[in-house]
């Protein structure tokens, strides 16, 4: 699983500490290939902004037949593993981390709507971290 080297220490906090986890969930637990845009918060809510327009776009792409194209901005000082991916028919959510809780909500991108923490919350899939 580990074929890339260490993400840059650019990364929002708390979004860089939940990550890993959230990746090892999906990769131990989830059969499919998969597009995540992570937001993580330290408060019981996430709000609708959270979520770019470019990201729920691409996210809603690659779920269609036509799918997305992105080419890898290339690097020389960085150890890419290819030069480009297409995505289609892909699964893509939107994981809503709540820190303090320790439970993340994986959400298809065309229901986000911001996110707010709720034990019995209507996400598709429901994490533990």
């Amino acid at each position: 699983m580990d074929i890339l080297p260490p993400l840059t220490k650019i990364l929002n906090k708390r979004e860089a500490k939940v990550t890993p986890k959230v990746l090892k969930w999906f990769y131990k637990n989830y059969p499919f290939s998969v597009a995540l845009e992570i937001k993580a918060t330290k408060t019981n809510s996430i709000p609708r902004s959270a979520l770019k327009a470019h990201q729920k776009k691409a996210l809603i792409a690659v779920r269609s037949k036509a799918g997305l194209s992105y080419k890898i901005p290339d690097a020389s000082h960085l150890r890419l593993p290819f030069d480009a991916i297409q995505l289609k028919n892909t699964e893509a959510f939107v994981v809503a981390c709540f820190l303090e809780q320790g439970v993340c909500l994986a959400i298809p991108p065309e229901k986000w709507d911001g996110a707010k923490y709720k034990p019995m919350s209507d996400c598709v899939i429901r994490i533990d971290i």
